[in-house]
């Protein structure tokens, strides 16, 4: 038995009334469908934005340079952003002159330096853009130092 082409839709049980087309709310559906997406994608959500330097996390670190030594200390930043690294205090003798070094910590324990400064006294340091990574804030003696000095950075990253 061959049905012919076109059945009539009332046998086929088609409500007329939700097969005419209703102008403007198609395309209101696909526009609310695109739209939600786009604007996720636009306001960051799932983006790595810029985090705001003031709303940094804040590393100290201390220790001993020695003359002609290097101070290493790695942290990690798990947004883009800004870093910074100041010397905050020198001791015994706090007017003088270091180094300061920014660099890629490695899985063997070294540094890559990416960056570097100096003279730097008391108060000042390095500061740049940076990504998510592991690192590492170097402080060096430039000659300068007769004794051991303590010292204190402060790091600050995303």
């Amino acid at each position: 038995m061959r049905l012919p082409a076109v059945l009539p839709r009332r046998l086929l049980g088609i409500n007329m009334n939700r097969l005419r087309r209703r102008p403007g709310r198609s395309f209101a559906r696909a526009l609310a469908l695109v739209s939600v997406p786009g604007l996720l994608l636009l306001s960051g959500f799932g983006c790595n934005t810029v985090t705001d330097p003031s709303k940094n996390t804040v590393e100290t670190f201390t220790g001993t340079l020695s003359v002609q030594g290097v101070g290493v200390h790695n942290f990690t930043a798990q947004k883009n952003g800004e870093y910074s690294i100041t010397v905050k205090s020198l001791a015994p003798v706090s007017n003088l002159a270091v180094g300061v070094a920014f660099g890629a910590a490695n899985s063997d324990g070294t540094c890559s330096l990416i960056n570097y400064y100096a003279p730097v006294t008391v108060g000042y340091g390095l500061a740049g853009a940076i990504t998510p990574g592991k690192y590492c804030a170097v402080i060096y003696d430039i000659g300068a130092l007769a004794a051991d000095e303590t010292y204190t950075l402060e790091v600050s990253h995303p």
